[in-house]
């Protein structure tokens, strides 16, 4: 019956193709057309926006206020550090003062104290002793210069040359930028009391020096604000030349008594300026 239905052409089955397997290459094709609607696009990154937008609004203040906390913490660290590291320093510091056994002794004795302003207003008294015999000395000398003699004598005080007390009166005491015509008498804690002639300017040709005995001294040194007798400051006078006098910028004539000498000091003083200004007197008088 197949055989026959064949042979008519009338035979049913399922007819077979071969099959072919492509190999080719990919190639990508371009697409020069948007797939989506740019209006689209558009829209969506409009939205985007707003919504980020309401993001920050809402987001911003709470990040700049954790962002300001945060800083305050920051500084306040900071400064817990400094604090603590002064304080540490403050403390090895304390640590460092220690007084000596005898430093401890004298700041639990008062009476040094007392005893040293005591001393102190002893030689304000006698200072205002000798101002008062010096005024005479100086208010009958008609040779003197009137400027220097209007002015009235002066005692002060210090507690800190070279570490020591001091006590000065000055009289005559005219004292310029580039004049001085002054007699210093002074008292030095622990060292001596001294008088001394002071001049300068137009006051250096009123006076010599020749008349003087060995016990003066004259001072050498650029510093006209020395006291101290050392021998970077003061030589004996006898020492010098005339012309080593001459190159002088100022004269200080100055001699001193010890303070073992007590009982003598006042007349000491008294003796040496009248003696500063008979030599001033006669330079005068020979002009």
């Amino acid at each position: 019956m197949d055989d026959s239905n064949m042979a008519n052409g009338k035979a049913k089955g399922t007819a077979l193709t071969e099959t072919y397997i492509m190999s080719s290459d990919i190639v990508p094709i371009s697409k020069p057309l948007p797939t989506k609607s740019s209006m689209y696009n558009q829209k969506n990154c409009i939205t985007n926006t707003n919504n980020e937008i309401k993001k920050v609004a809402k987001k911003g203040p709470i990040n700049e206020r954790i962002i300001s906390v945060s800083s305050f913490f920051i500084t306040l660290s900071f400064l817990y550090r400094v604090v603590g590291l002064l304080n540490a320093h403050n403390s090895s510091m304390m640590s460092n003062v220690k007084l000596s056994s005898t430093e401890i002794e004298l700041v639990n004795n008062a009476s040094i104290i007392l005893t040293k302003n005591k001393i102190i207003g002893q030689v304000y008294n006698m200072f205002g002793n000798l101002a008062t015999a010096y005024l005479p000395i100086v208010q009958i000398n008609k040779k003197l210069p009137e400027e220097v003699v209007a002015i009235s004598p002066k005692i002060s005080r210090g507690e800190n040359y070279e570490g020591l007390p001091w006590v000065m009166l000055d009289y005559p005491r005219y004292f310029t930028k580039n004049n001085v015509f002054a007699i210093r008498t002074y008292f030095w804690w622990g060292n001596f009391c001294s008088i001394t002639l002071q001049l300068k300017g137009r006051y250096l040709n009123d006076f010599s020096l020749t008349s003087f005995n060995k016990d003066w001294f004259l001072s050498y040194n650029i510093n006209e604000w020395q006291h101290h007798f050392r021998e970077d400051n003061y030589m004996p006078l006898h020492q010098f030349t005339n012309k080593e006098i001459e190159n002088l910028s100022f004269i200080k004539l100055s001699k001193k008594i010890s303070l073992q000498q007590w009982d003598g000091i006042e007349l000491f003083l008294k003796n040496g300026f009248e003696e500063l200004i008979e030599n001033i007197t006669s330079i005068e008088n020979e002009q």
